[in-house]
């Protein structure tokens, strides 16, 4: 699972696609809704999942993802750059 900033799903998507050729299936609040089920399904059925860290943060969605067995957990963390003072 990788987990990165909203704002960034769709291009982290493309760029793992297109570089490394690995097809990830972004998990928001839409992707479980079309899955009419239980929310893990969505979660345990993807080889490659992608989603927000905002998305990943609530309360309710912490105890779902720590009951799925992950190869990798990729978390992207921005540390802010610039002049201290």
């Amino acid at each position: 699972m990788s987990n990165c900033w909203p704002v960034l799903t769709s291009q982290w998507r493309r760029e793992l696609l297109t570089k490394f050729g690995l097809d990830f299936t972004l998990v928001d609040r839409e992707a479980i809704r079309q899955q009419h089920s239980d929310e893990l399904l969505v979660w345990r059925e993807a080889d490659y999942a992608l989603t927000s860290v905002d998305f990943a943060r609530q309360k309710a969605l912490r105890q779902v993802l720590s009951s799925v067995e992950w190869a990798n957990f990729i978390p992207e963390l921005f540390n802010r750059t610039g002049e201290r003072g």
